[in-house]
């Protein structure tokens, strides 16, 4: 930020934004979970189990008791569970990134189908060349990979300020794991106060875009950088940066029609909202950021 952009910061007074992140926290995602036919033990099925998925959390963690009712009728390997979508029924065998929240998963899938979202288990063959192996059920594992998360977002927010990181002890991190295990946006929130006070200056914003092809199958790339709240370009000094400033600059020119916010872009959504262009990124992020404060954005392209 340049010397001559105003300070962006979190009011010191309750921001009307914090009743919709709480909302948003604490949203739900209906699942049916069915133990793929490659790793049954037996020649009966257990039946599809249904779970009620809080938005924020992850697979694992929310699916922990279902994922242990079908591991008895499961021929297992020593790495955990994977899940692949089958709400499109189609025959991609992409595995589900378990480092992604529920909510970003279930909003990137290239194609909209009826609730609930329908889910294959998998315990065996374990696709280690796509996503990275866990143990177990997986929550040891996801934790850290919050934890982390919610540091580098730390990092960036205070433009490389230890004293975010310092807060962020033992007891608070497991307060705020608990919180979002359950699906408790007003716990969180008031938890993550102890690491981001109101009033705490934003030196740049923490992204992360999934952005994946219509026509084609596979995981969705992730793109993860920091924004700038103002833009720097000469001419452009106290302009503040907009969603479609930043889907230019990561994914190149050609995305949009000359002098148009409409182009290659099929669907753009951040918390399963379908947002404006001209949306300014640093209140996108301060009404619809996730509990690990990164502003999640995933972007479907079509044909150029």
């Amino acid at each position: 930020m340049s010397s001559a952009d105003p300070p962006l910061s979190s009011s010191s007074s309750p921001s009307p934004a914090t009743p919709i992140r709480h909302t948003l926290h604490s949203g739900y995602v209906p699942l049916f979970l069915r133990l793929s036919h490659t790793c049954l033990s037996s020649p009966h099925p257990p039946p599809p189990v249904p779970v009620l998925a809080p938005r924020s959390s992850y697979l694992h963690v929310c699916c922990a008791e279902a994922l242990e009712s079908l591991s008895e009728c499961a021929v297992q390997s020593s790495l955990g569970a994977w899940f692949v979508d089958r709400s499109g029924g189609g025959s991609d065998q992409s595995p589900l990134r378990w480092t992604v929240p529920v909510g970003v998963l279930f909003d990137g899938r290239r194609e909209k189908s009826s609730l609930p979202w329908t889910l294959e288990v998998n315990f065996g063959r374990y696709p280690a060349d796509y996503i990275p192996t866990v143990s177990s059920l997986g929550r040891e594992e996801i934790f850290r990979h919050h934890l982390h998360s919610v540091k580098q977002s730390l990092f960036i927010l205070t433009g490389g300020s230890s004293a975010a990181l310092t807060s962020l002890n033992r007891a608070l991190s497991e307060n705020l794991w608990k919180s979002l295990s359950v699906g408790d946006g007003m716990g969180y929130d008031s938890s993550l106060r102890g690491v981001v006070p109101a009033g705490t200056d934003v030196q740049r914003v923490p992204v992360r875009i999934y952005v994946s092809e219509w026509d084609e199958t596979g995981p969705a790339r992730c793109l993860q950088r920091p924004v700038e709240p103002f833009l720097k370009s000469m001419g452009k000094r106290g302009v503040r940066s907009s969603l479609q400033h930043v889907l230019e600059e990561w994914l190149g020119p050609g995305l949009f029609h000359c002098g148009s916010s409409e182009g290659r872009i099929m669907r753009c959504t951040v918390q399963g909202v379908t947002v404006p262009m001209d949306a300014v990124m640093a209140d996108l992020w301060e009404w619809l950021m996730h509990p690990d404060l990164f502003l999640y954005v995933n972007v479907v392209l079509g044909d150029k």
